[in-house]
C-alpha cells in the first residue's frame, strides 16, 4: 500500500512539473505574441467576394512586400483579378506575330493593383504594349527599368490607372496594373514577334502557360528588402527570387482564369500535317498552305506549354533568306538547312554522361520520361562507346567514379541504376553539373553531356556561368522533362555548350525522341561552318560562329547590311573528312515603308549574345550600358528596359491601391507537395512553419503568427523535445527536413 502511495506520487509531482513547463511556455507564446503585435508592420488582410462556382483566391498583401497571405481554406469562395487571357498567333514562313491580350477585373468595393507574373517565349521580342479601358487605348513607352517603376508607382500613388510590363528572365515577365476600380475590367495587350524554330521538317509554336515553382538556393536576405510578392524571399545568390516565385493555388481549389488560342498559318508551302502535343484544338484548312488552328475550350486550363507543330511538304532550298530594310540600315535572316548526312564509318566513338535530375519537382511523371530516356539513350551506346550516370537533388552522387566501357554488363548496371532512381529533395543543379564537368576529356572519344530535368530553379546566370567556363569541346545537351519546363535555361545550356535542346512533353513516347537524338549527335552533319556575303556589305552577324549542323535541324543567321544589292551568298563546312560547299545569290532591299518583324528579331537575338558573352566577365557595366541602349533604339523589352503606360484621366482615388498578387497553377503533372508544399532550398521558406519578416505559419505564408499558434508551436517544441531524449534523435535529421538522393541499389 505505502509502496503504491509512494509510486503515485512520484507520478503526480513529475506530471505536474511537465505540466509547470507547458505553461511556462505558452505563457512566453503569449508574451512574444503581444510584443510581435504591438511591434510589428500591420497585418496582412483579406477581402471575399462570393460568387458561384468559386475559382482562385484574391490576396492582399500591405506595403511592406511581405509574402501573401493564406486567406481561405479550400472550401471558401473567393475571387482572382485575372479573369482571361487570349492569344492571336499569326504565323508566315517562320516568322510568328503575336497579340496576348490580359483581362483584369476588380471585383472588391475599392481601387486594387494586380501584379501577375507569368511566361512567355524564351527567345521572344516583346515590342509593344496597351491598356484598354472601355475605349480608350494607352500605349505603353519602353523606358529605363528603374525609370519605368518610377513613373509607375508616382501614377499608382496619385490614383492614376496605369500598367508596367517588367522582364524577370527571358521567359518570365512580371505585368502590374494599378488602380483597377471597384467592378472595372481593364485589358492589358502585349505584343510579340518569334522565328520558329525547325526540326523534322515542322516549325514549332510553343506557348508557355505557367510559370512553374522555382529552387531558390543561398540564404541571408538582401538589405534593401523584399522585390517582389512571391512565395521565397530575396537572398544573396538569388536576389530577385521573390519575383519569379508567384503564390500558387492549393490543391482542391480552381484556377480563377482561362486561356484561348487561335493559330492563323500562312506557311508559303504546302502543309502536311498540324499536330498538338499536349491540347486538344481544332482545324480548319483553307487552302493547301493556309489553315486555322483554336484551342479546344475543354482545355483551357493554363497550366502546361501550347506546342504546336506544323509540317510542311516539299525540299526546302539549302539557304533561305528574308530581309528588310527601314531607311537608315536593313536587316536580314538566313536560314541554312544541313546537307546529307555522312557515312555510318565517319563516327567517333562517344562518352556518354547522363545528369538526372531528382528533385522534388520531378517526382512522378516527369522523372518517369527522364528515366526512360535516360535507359533509351544507354541502349543506343556501341562496344566502343563510354558512359556514367550523375544525378542530383540537395547534393549529387554518381553510378562511377570513372566512365565505364558500353559492354553488357556495365550497361546493365547503368540501366538498374536509373530505374532505382527516386525524387526528392531541392534542386541543387550547379552541383550536378560540376561534378560532370570535372573529369578530363578524352582525345578518343566525342564527349556527349545529356541532361534531363525540367529546369525549375532561379539561379540560371550561376548555371550557364559554370558550363560556359568548363564545358570545353564536349557537347551539352539537355532534355525538358514535363509539362511546362524552363526552356530558356536548358536552350542557352545547350547553345554554350555546342549541343541540342529537346523536350519531352507528359504525352510524347520517350523513346522516340532518344531515337532521333541519338541519331542526329552521333554524326553531326556539317562542321566547321562558314557564311561569306560578297557584294553587300554585312555587319553584326548573330551568331559570330555558326554551330554544326545536325540532322533535320537548319541553323538561323541573323545580321544587318547597309545598303541593299545584289550578293553572292556562300556556306562551306566538312562533311565528315570531306569539304562541302553550297551558294546562292540573293538581291538585298533597298528602303522600305513597310513594317517588318525581322529587326525586332535581330535585335532580340543580339540581347542574347551580350548576355552569354557577359557571363564570365568582370566589366558587366559595358554589356548593360549596351543592351539597354539596344532595346531602347528598337523598343524591345530586356532585363534593363520597360513598357509603362499611365492614363491621365481623372479619377476619385485618393488612397495607394490593396495589392493582389495573382495565384497561379501548378503545372501540370508537377506534385505539389513535393515541390510547394515543402521546404526545397536553403533559407527556403518552409510550408510547416516560416520564420519570415514577422512569424508566419502555415503553406502560404500570412499575417503575424497569433497567441494561440505560438503557444502550439511551444507544444511542439516541448514534443519534439521529449521524442529527443528517448530516441535521442530527432525524426528526421536530413538538411532543411529533405532526403539528399542516396545513389539506388544496382
Amino acid at each position: 500500500m505505502n509502496a503504491n502511495r509512494t509510486r503515485w506520487k512520484k507520478s503526480n509531482h513529475t506530471t505536474s512539473g511537465r505540466w509547470r513547463r507547458v505553461r511556462r511556455a505558452v505563457v512566453l507564446a503569449l508574451a512574444a505574441a503581444m510584443s510581435i503585435t504591438a511591434s510589428g508592420p500591420a497585418p496582412v488582410f483579406a477581402v471575399t467576394a462570393w460568387q458561384p462556382a468559386a475559382q482562385g483566391t484574391l490576396q492582399i498583401v500591405n506595403d511592406d512586400l511581405q509574402a501573401p497571405a493564406k486567406l481561405f481554406s479550400a472550401k471558401t469562395p473567393a475571387v482572382a483579378p485575372l479573369k482571361h487571357t487570349d492569344v492571336k498567333v499569326k504565323i508566315r514562313g517562320f516568322v510568328a506575330e503575336v497579340t496576348v491580350t490580359q483581362e483584369f477585373r476588380n471585383p472588391i468595393d475599392r481601387p486594387i493593383e494586380a501584379v501577375y507574373v507569368f511566361p512567355l517565349p524564351h527567345d521572344s521580342a516583346v515590342n509593344a504594349t496597351e491598356m484598354r479601358i472601355g475605349k480608350r487605348v494607352i500605349r505603353g513607352k519602353i523606358d529605363r527599368r528603374k525609370t519605368a517603376r518610377q513613373k509607375y508607382q508616382s501614377a499608382r500613388d496619385q490614383g492614376k490607372r496605369a500598367s508596367l510590363l517588367e522582364q524577370e528572365r527571358p521567359n518570365v515577365f512580371t505585368q502590374s496594373l494599378a488602380n483597377i476600380g471597384p467592378g472595372e475590367t481593364i485589358h492589358v495587350v502585349i505584343r510579340y514577334v518569334q522565328a520558329l524554330p525547325y526540326k523534322d521538317g515542322a516549325y514549332e509554336l510553343a506557348y508557355p502557360m505557367v510559370v512553374g515553382p522555382r529552387y531558390i538556393p543561398g540564404s541571408g536576405r538582401v538589405e534593401s528588402g523584399q522585390s517582389g510578392h512571391g512565395r521565397i524571399p530575396d537572398n544573396q545568390r538569388v536576389p530577385d527570387a521573390s519575383r519569379i516565385t508567384p503564390p500558387t493555388i492549393e490543391p482542391g481549389r480552381r484556377c480563377g482564369f482561362d486561356i484561348s488560342i487561335a493559330v492563323d498559318v500562312d506557311a508559303g508551302t504546302p502543309i502536311q500535317n498540324i499536330v498538338s502535343r499536349a491540347h486538344k484544338i481544332t482545324i480548319e484548312r483553307s487552302g493547301e498552305s493556309r489553315a486555322s488552328v483554336l484551342l479546344d475550350p475543354a482545355d483551357s486550363v493554363p497550366n502546361k506549354d501550347f506546342v504546336l507543330n506544323i509540317a510542311t511538304a516539299g525540299k526546302h532550298p539549302e539557304i533561305g533568306m528574308v530581309a528588310h530594310h527601314n531607311g537608315k540600315i536593313g536587316h536580314f535572316t538566313m536560314v541554312v538547312q544541313p546537307p546529307k548526312a555522312p557515312a555510318e564509318d565517319q563516327i567517333r566513338p562517344r562518352e556518354v554522361i547522363c545528369i538526372i535530375d531528382v528533385s522534388g519537382s520531378m517526382s512522378g511523371h516527369p522523372l518517369d520520361l527522364a528515366r526512360k530516356g535516360a535507359i533509351k539513350l544507354l541502349n543506343t551506346l556501341r562496344q566502343t562507346d563510354r558512359f556514367n550516370i550523375y544525378v542530383f537533388s540537395n547534393q549529387s552522387t554518381s553510378l562511377s567514379s570513372t566512365p565505364l566501357t558500353a559492354n553488357d554488363q556495365n550497361l546493365r548496371k547503368g540501366v538498374a541504376y536509373v530505374k532505382g532512381l527516386r525524387a526528392r529533395g531541392g534542386t541543387n543543379m550547379l552541383s550536378g553539373i560540376r561534378s560532370a564537368l570535372s573529369q578530363r576529356i578524352p582525345e578518343t572519344h566525342l564527349r556527349i553531356i545529356a541532361m534531363f530535368t525540367d529546369g525549375y530553379i532561379g539561379n540560371e546566370i550561376e548555371i550557364l556561368a559554370e558550363v560556359k567556363r568548363n564545358v570545353s569541346t564536349a557537347r551539352f545537351c539537355t532534355f525538358g522533362t514535363g509539362s511546362s519546363i524552363n526552356r530558356y535555361l536548358l536552350d542557352r545550356i545547350a547553345r554554350l555548350g555546342g549541343g541540342l535542346c529537346e523536350v519531352i512533353l507528359l504525352n510524347d513516347k520517350p523513346g522516340e525522341v532518344i531515337e532521333r537524338f541519338a541519331n542526329r549527335m552521333a554524326k553531326p552533319v556539317l562542321t566547321d561552318v562558314r557564311v561569306k556575303i560578297d557584294g553587300v556589305e554585312v555587319v553584326d552577324c548573330i551568331p559570330a560562329r555558326v554551330a554544326d549542323l545536325y540532322d533535320g535541324i537548319p541553323v538561323y543567321v541573323h545580321g544587318r547590311y547597309k545598303i541593299g544589292g545584289k550578293a553572292d551568298i556562300t556556306i562551306t563546312g566538312r562533311i565528315g573528312a570531306e569539304p562541302s560547299t553550297a551558294n546562292v545569290k540573293f538581291t538585298f532591299p533597298d528602303a522600305s515603308t513597310d513594317s517588318s518583324p525581322i529587326p525586332s528579331i535581330w535585335a532580340r537575338q543580339r540581347i542574347k549574345e551580350l548576355q552569354l558573352a557577359g557571363l564570365d566577365t568582370g566589366n558587366q557595366n559595358e554589356y548593360v550600358q549596351e543592351i539597354t541602349q539596344l532595346a531602347l533604339d528598337y523598343s524591345l523589352m530586356s532585363k534593363y528596359t520597360s513598357f509603362v503606360a499611365v492614363d491621365e484621366t481623372p479619377t476619385q482615388f485618393r488612397t495607394r491601391p490593396d495589392t493582389v498578387p495573382v495565384e497561379v497553377p501548378i503545372p501540370d503533372g508537377v506534385k505539389y507537395e513535393t515541390t510547394v508544399d515543402k521546404s526545397a532550398a536553403e533559407g527556403q521558406p518552409s510550408s510547416r512553419i516560416n520564420f519570415g519578416p514577422g512569424i508566419r505559419i502555415g503553406t502560404g505564408g500570412g499575417g503575424p503568427v497569433g497567441p494561440i499558434s505560438l503557444a502550439v508551436i511551444a507544444l511542439l517544441a516541448i514534443g519534439a523535445g521529449r521524442r529527443r531524449k528517448k530516441t535521442g534523435k530527432l525524426p528526421d535529421e536530413s538538411p532543411d527536413g529533405e532526403q539528399s538522393p542516396a545513389p539506388p541499389a544496382s
